[in-house]
């Protein structure tokens, strides 16, 4: 990305959450689905991060809409990150 100085700084746009995203159920027990935008299909990198800002689960997501099972997820608040052409950010619910 560039700078309106000009200058490459290599950060993608942070995209709002809330019109971007969706995640249904949320709160959820069992699985979640995590629709994007993402009509070309491109490479994303979702990283689920526990309160305290530790990376709890990472992966490589190609499509805008995919599935988070609860697995090793304790029940808690979590935020959800994909990166790639753009940033989106939310929070999801384990009950």
């Amino acid at each position: 990305n560039l700078e309106d100085n000009g200058i490459a700084t290599g950060i993608s746009p942070i995209v709002s959450t809330d019109e971007q995203i969706r995640v249904y159920p949320n709160p959820f027990n069992v699985m979640t689905t995590v629709e994007f935008t993402n009509p070309d299909n491109k490479m994303y990198e979702l990283s689920i991060f526990d309160v305290t800002g530790k990376v709890v689960r990472r992966s490589e997501i190609n499509s805008g809409s995919f599935t988070i099972e609860k697995n090793e997820l304790t029940p808690g608040y979590y935020m959800i990150e994909l990166s790639g052409e753009n940033v989106f950010r939310t929070k999801i619910i384990v009950r």
